[in-house]
């Protein structure tokens, strides 16, 4: 019976999570026909639909979410966090009225690609330095546009739990726009070791069918005090890397018996 419920479970969260992906991307069909020439209000209703979005996606799922620490941050602000799987995007996503910067790969995902295209994402190429320019230049638009954008640092996924040393480039876009930098630091709690949303060690298929069957998953979104904008990124991103691993230490001593 057990095995059977969870099956159940799979495919009744399969079915609703592609559900809210197209009606996602008829949405940002229509944004993007209607608003085709004007960036910054499209951009501002794809962030107020994205955090929809995200939010059913975290009720299909069971995913709750605890926010603490610092009010959120204003519109148009760098948010910046760790990184520790797929449901990081949900979960920031349902807090934060926000565009995300995704690695190219994402963009060439069946239906999710074209979806995050429409939702505003920037992609980045890394390997490509000329990629890596183009992603700050159109960062820095959008949240010179009053967006806030979402970046992951880490440049990848850890399969411990402590934070990877921040990758400097986006941190450009807040030098050039002059925002506020709110780094935020995201944990998750279950009866699972490692937590079932950790990415890291795993393929993407095992990955997601342990969020399918999972019945809850709680997530702690911590948002430090922001980060004063320097004129050198890798200040700001040093102090950022500061914040967020000296939370998560924190976090980890609390835990142990």
């Amino acid at each position: 019976m057990s095995v059977l419920m969870d099956y159940l479970r799979v495919g009744g969260r399969l079915i609703a999570l592609l559900l809210n992906q197209l009606i996602f991307t008829l949405v940002g069909l229509g944004l993007y026909f209607l608003y085709r020439h004007r960036q910054k209000k499209r951009l501002r209703y794809i962030a107020i639909f994205s955090r929809h979005w995200a939010r059913w996606s975290c009720f299909i799922l069971n995913i709750r979410v605890r926010v603490t620490g610092e009010p959120a941050p204003p519109p148009g602000s760098l948010i910046v966090s760790n990184h520790i799987g797929m449901t990081d995007i949900y979960a920031l996503g349902s807090c934060f009225e926000t565009v995300f910067v995704a690695k190219q790969d994402i963009s060439r995902w069946p239906l999710v690609g074209w979806t995050a295209r429409l939702g505003g994402v920037v992609f980045v190429d890394r390997s490509k330095r000329h990629a890596v320019s183009a992603m700050v230049a159109e960062t820095a638009q959008r949240l010179q546009h009053g967006c806030s954008v979402a970046i992951f640092p880490e440049g990848g996924i850890a399969e411990d739990v402590r934070i990877r040393v921040f990758k400097t480039s986006a941190f450009e876009a807040a030098v050039i726009s002059g925002v506020a930098v709110a780094p935020t630091l995201i944990s998750y709690a279950d009866s699972k070791n490692p937590a079932v949303a950790r990415w890291g060690g795993k393929n993407f298929l095992t990955h997601i069918i342990g969020l399918m069957k999972n019945r809850r998953l709680d997530v702690t979104l911590t948002i430090l005090p922001s980060i004063r904008v320097e004129p050198d990124r890798r200040v700001i991103a040093k102090h950022c890397y500061d914040a967020i691993s000296k939370a998560n230490a924190g976090q980890q001593e609390d835990c142990q018996p």
